[in-house]
């Protein structure tokens, strides 16, 4: 397949930009987020967490998550889901 140049129809030498309604985030300060994303992309993970925050006080003990995953499964995340790693 070739790279080829595609033409601009209708395009003039200045740019119209929105005004920004706020700063955008950093590359250092995207970090964090990003990391928050990443732990929740799973599926599992994101389940977990809804279980918990549909708790009152988003508290949930571990019997009731039991119910709802494989106990080997629930081990694991129980594991890596410190409040270090899942508190900002």
């Amino acid at each position: 397949m070739s790279k080829q140049s595609l033409p601009l129809i209708g395009a003039t030498s200045t740019c119209e930009v929105a005004p920004l309604a706020r700063e955008p985030l950093s590359a250092d300060s995207a970090a964090e987020p990003a990391g928050v994303f990443k732990a929740l992309s799973d599926p599992v993970r994101l389940r977990l967490l809804s279980l918990v925050a549909s708790r009152v006080g988003a508290q949930a003990c571990v019997c009731e998550l039991s119910e709802a995953f494989d106990l080997t499964q629930l081990s694991q995340l129980l594991r890596i889901a410190t409040p270090e790693t899942v508190a900002p």
